[in-house]
């Protein structure tokens, strides 16, 4: 007949068996559940190390503990996504169309332009004495006694010179402006009266004569 403490161990190594068992069973369903949801989410078996159990037996006890140390990793797998290049399926219609060079060259004028003649610079000519005063007459009315009025208008040049002064001829003689001088007589009778310009040049010639009769001195 077996000893109580025969009994123990006995039952002690059923109870490590039943242990491992279970053990084996939680461990193949958790890694099973694990590997599959790994494999669906990620398309990678896991590494899988095998469990580890620890026994804790003392040979005063029939009580046995069991601890089992999950070793499964799951893989780390990243996947890098490659950038795809699309290629264009179509050729560009726009051509290209070159220009060939002209082979003859230009022909020169054959005439050559027109050369304008130097232009000569204008002379200015020298100065001379003026012309005759024109439009001569005289007037008398017998109120003035001796005196007679004779009256001109310039003449058509000054010969390029400013005119200075006006000469009458005839009678006594008298100098003056222009357009009128007055002149004395010696003596009632008829006279002949001239007028002459003059510049910075000298004096031009008489203008054409006009008579007066004087009889009231």
């Amino acid at each position: 007949m077996a000893s109580p403490l025969s009994k123990a161990r006995v039952l002690a190594g059923v109870g490590v068996c039943v242990g491992l068992l279970l053990i084996v069973l939680f461990t193949a369903t958790r890694g099973g559940s694990e590997t599959a949801t790994e494999t669906a989410g990620s398309g990678t078996s896991p590494a899988t190390t095998p469990s580890t159990v620890v026994l804790d037996t003392t040979t005063s006890t029939s009580n046995v503990s069991a601890t089992a140390v999950p070793t499964t990793r799951a893989a780390t797998v990243s996947s890098t996504a490659v950038p795809t290049t699309t290629v264009p399926t179509t050729k560009p219609t726009t051509k290209v169309v070159m220009t060939a060079a002209p082979t003859t060259p230009p022909t020169p004028p054959t005439t050559s332009p027109a050369t304008a003649p130097p232009t000569t610079p204008a002379t200015t000519a020298a100065p001379t004495e003026p012309g005759a005063p024109t439009n001569v007459y005289t007037y008398y009315n017998g109120v003035y006694g001796c005196s007679v009025y004779v009256y001109f208008s310039p003449p058509t040049s000054d010969g390029g010179s400013p005119i200075t002064s006006y000469t009458v001829s005839g009678g006594n003689g008298a100098s003056g402006g222009a357009g009128v001088i007055y002149v004395t007589v010696a003596a009632d009778g008829t006279y002949s009266f001239t007028v002459r310009a003059t510049n910075a040049v000298g004096t031009g010639p008489p203008s054409a004569a006009a008579g007066a009769t004087v009889n009231n001195c």
